[in-house]
């Protein structure tokens, strides 16, 4: 068998003799040095690489998008088929701050190691109003605080109380005697319960610093003298002395701050040395948080 040259197919044939019908064989691309292949058949080939990466230049659609592979320029409208982890590290930006231009733009910061309800915040821009807010799994609000565009801040949540005693409270002779409150003119945070009628709690998560305000009443009476005191956990921290006025009641004011945390409770006690029994009218006592 033999092979020749068939300058007019431009193919290699093959024959075992002189005589034989010439058989084309398959084209050897590695002996081509120049020139044009007409109607050339070749095998199967897998898809062009850039298909799933893309090389420099490349002008076909990227089907099967590679980030591995992107180190500059910008990927229009890509959209990743599940979330991807950050990289651990820290990212430092040198170029201008950042911006999110939005109507009522917000972001979500998250605690993955968090209890139940307890994971997300979330800053919202809205109505000239700058809003922190802390919310529940589902993303529902819990509380909020807003500043404004001049600064003043709006706590809506902060704890406030305020209860007063409606009904006439008897005050035995040379006894310290705890009021006890009947009605609730407010209470943000549920400090104050009829099933604990003499004491303002500080609520759960309320550590801070407090304002209380007591307005203390007796009946008319000229003998001896009026004593009011606001305690903490029992302990005293305000106490005013007064003497009796002659034919009328006594009336006083009583303000003071201190320290509180969740479930410390404060008191108005009242004393008087007129030698009977004398009556508390209208007595209120007032707690709210400042920081």
């Amino acid at each position: 068998m033999w092979q020749r040259w068939n300058q007019s197919t431009h193919i290699f044939e093959n024959s075992s003799d002189e005589g034989a019908n010439w058989t084309p064989t398959p084209l050897n691309a590695s002996i081509i040095n120049e020139g044009t292949i007409n109607s050339a058949r070749l095998p199967a080939m897998p898809a062009a690489a850039h298909h799933a990466t893309h090389e420099t230049g490349g002008t076909d659609a990227i089907v099967a998008l590679s980030g591995s592979v992107i180190t500059s320029g910008t990927v229009a409208d890509a959209r990743l088929s599940s979330n991807i982890p950050l990289k651990n590290a820290s990212n430092v930006f040198t170029g201008q701050s950042q911006e999110i231009t939005a109507n009522s733009p917000a972001f979500l910061l998250r605690d993955s190691v968090q209890g139940t309800d307890l994971k997300v915040f979330r800053v919202v821009n809205a109505g000239q109003l700058l809003y922190l807010q802390t919310l529940n799994d589902g993303l529902a609000n819990v509380s909020y605080m807003a500043m404004n565009r001049a600064g003043f801040v709006s706590a809506p949540y902060q704890p406030r109380t305020y209860v007063t005693a409606n009904a006439t409270v008897s005050l035995p002779n040379t006894a310290f005697t705890p009021i006890a409150f009947n009605t609730e003119q407010y209470d943000m945070g549920n400090c104050w319960t009829a099933g604990n009628p003499t004491a303002i709690f500080c609520p759960p998560a309320g550590d801070g610093f407090y304002f209380v305000i007591a307005s203390v009443a007796f009946s008319t009476n000229s003998s001896g003298a009026r004593f009011a005191r606001i305690s903490k956990n029992t302990n005293s921290q305000y106490q005013q002395y007064y003497p009796t006025t002659s034919g009328d009641q006594t009336l006083f004011q009583m303000v003071w701050a201190m320290p509180m945390v969740a479930g410390d409770y404060i008191q108005l006690i009242l004393y008087h040395n007129s030698g009977a029994t004398l009556d508390g009218i209208g007595s209120g006592l007032m707690m709210f948080k400042i920081w």
